[in-house]
């Protein structure tokens, strides 16, 4: 108390000490190792087979329309990036 007063500041004990406590705080709550029943869990099925296909292939040819993208210079110098069909 007797150095506050020395340097003549005029901001509460409390609130001269909250932010070197709080980064100390922080600080330690960021070397705590998570608890046991945080740990990642191994898969519940991992025999199964997956659905996903090994070589997949979009069927673009049956679409009645075609995708472009297009770049659309706006007043400020920007150009949007749109995809226009048609």
């Amino acid at each position: 108390m007797t150095l506050l007063r020395e340097l003549r500041l005029d901001l509460p004990l409390d609130r001269f000490l909250a932010l070197p406590l709080l980064a100390l705080v922080v600080g330690a709550a960021m070397f705590v190792e998570p608890a046991a029943g945080q740990t990642a869990q191994p898969p519940r099925y991992p025999a199964y087979p997956s659905e996903t296909p090994a070589k997949f292939e979009t069927a673009a040819a049956s679409f009645d329309y075609v995708r472009r993208d297009v770049m659309i210079p706006m007043r400020d110098g920007v150009k949007l990036h749109t995809g226009a069909m048609g």
